[in-house]
């Protein structure tokens, strides 16, 4: 026969609880505390999120920068995330300032995308010229904060990359060399040598003289030795200062060739030339110009010219 039944026993012990887990990846964004997404094209990227937004930086000749808050327009936000594939758009943060680690430059200000324009990349909306940001600091970086996931179609740059370098060109007596974005540095033919010019009296009449005798409508000096990189072997000439009118610079008044007293590569000039270059066959005959009187130097050496009139 069974017996009575016993009572009821002690409550069991609870189980310890599991481990949490780390944190994932951020990938999307809703209003629930977590951090701004990340995300980006080859030329334009968000860094350094947090919960207010994460920093706008795009690249510029090879070099990462950020964007300044000044006059930063009310529609890019949405249009730039939706340029990094966030469909549902985002927020500006304006100032919102450094992260761990700066980049060295700020690119751009008064940024203003347009939906009607090209703002597949913040590089293509309406700005300043790049680098020009006058005022601004890193505390001015504009952030982005965008809403989603970056499951969209990313847009991509149409505009340049890079500055525009100035042209080089070169005949038999002359060329241009070690061109940049700023200047390319001015060398010369003689005795078989090429050799640079002292920026010493290089005024822009030179420097469009030079420009013409190579094809180009337009030519600018840049003196003070600011040609990139440092020139070798002769400096032929000083104080070449032409009038406008010449077609050589060798026809311009100028210093003996080789006497060019205290100058070093440190003053080698410079030009940027400009405009649609024209073959030899295409290019206008040289205008009428007044010969310079007085003691001057031309290819040959030093001539005193006397009873000087207008040439054609």
């Amino acid at each position: 026969r069974r017996g009575k039944q016993g009572g009821s026993g002690n409550e069991g012990l609870d189980g310890n609880a599991g481990i949490r887990g780390n944190t994932g990846i951020t990938v999307g964004w809703r209003n629930d505390g977590y951090d701004c997404p990340a995300g980006g094209t080859p030329t334009m990227r968000l860094n350094h999120c947090n919960r207010i937004g994460c920093r706008l930086e795009t690249l510029f000749a090879g070099t990462w920068g950020t964007v300044c808050s000044r006059g930063f327009g009310a529609e890019n936000a949405g249009l730039l995330c939706k340029a990094m594939g966030f469909k549902e758009g985002g927020r500006p943060v304006l100032n919102f300032g450094g992260g761990q680690v700066m980049p060295p430059k700020i690119w751009l200000k008064n940024v203003k995308c347009k939906a009607s324009g090209p703002n597949g990349d913040v590089g293509d909306c309406e700005h300043t010229r790049w680098g020009s940001v006058g005022g601004c600091g890193h505390s001015n970086d504009v952030g982005l904060c965008c809403f989603g996931d970056a499951a969209g179609k990313q847009g991509r740059r149409v505009g340049i990359s890079d500055w525009e370098s100035c042209p080089e060109a070169a005949d038999e007596h002359l060329r241009l060399r070690d061109c940049g974005y700023k200047t390319c540095r001015v060398e010369v033919m003689h005795d078989g040598e090429w050799g640079s010019v002292c920026d010493r009296g290089f005024t822009a009449k030179t420097a469009k003289t030079v420009c013409k005798s190579l094809g180009f409508p337009k030519g600018r000096a840049v003196r003070a030795g600011t040609p990139n990189g440092v020139g070798k072997g002769r400096i032929w000439l000083d104080h070449a200062s032409c009038a406008g009118g010449e077609n050589n610079i060798e026809l311009c008044p100028h210093a003996a060739w080789g006497r060019v007293g205290d100058c070093t590569h440190a003053r080698d000039a410079g030009v940027c030339c400009a405009g649609k270059w024209k073959k030899p066959s295409e290019r206008e005959p040289p205008r009428a110009f007044m010969c310079a009187g007085g003691a001057h130097a031309v290819s040959s050496g030093s001539t005193r010219l006397r009873g000087c009139a207008r040439h054609r």
